[in-house]
């Protein structure tokens, strides 16, 4: 099978403990990232990590407010624990880079938008 490098974006509806969340994929993305009002909605614990600084897409600059650990997200029926770092990001309330590097091979339906783990 080829390999292809993606730079494209997909979004789509996940859960964390029950509350629907805008997750974005981002071909770009470097880590998984998640906003800080929604970790704090959640009672997710915040770790304290060295200051951490994203550049993101329009060329700002990001400084993460730590690190929260095994987030439990339920995406289309799989069940998997990611960690993000806490960045006040625009864009959707979860970036998971870690899909692309911990679940094995992705394929992306974009006629019926729908991701299948392969």
């Amino acid at each position: 099978m080829k390999s292809t490098t993606v730079r494209g974006t997909i979004r789509f509806i996940g859960f964390i403990q029950g509350h629907k969340i805008q997750i974005l994929i981002d071909g770009g993305s470097s880590d998984n990232f998640i906003q800080p009002r929604v970790a704090k909605f959640l009672h997710l614990s915040l770790y304290q990590t060295p200051r951490l600084k994203v550049l993101v897409g329009n060329g700002e600059q990001f400084e993460c407010e730590g690190e929260v650990q095994n987030i439990p997200v339920q995406i289309q029926g799989n069940s998997l624990y990611i960690s993000a770092y806490v960045l006040p990001i625009a864009a959707a309330e979860l970036v998971p880079f870690s899909l692309f590097t911990s679940m094995g091979n992705l394929s992306l339906y974009m006629e019926k938008p729908q991701i299948c783990l392969v």
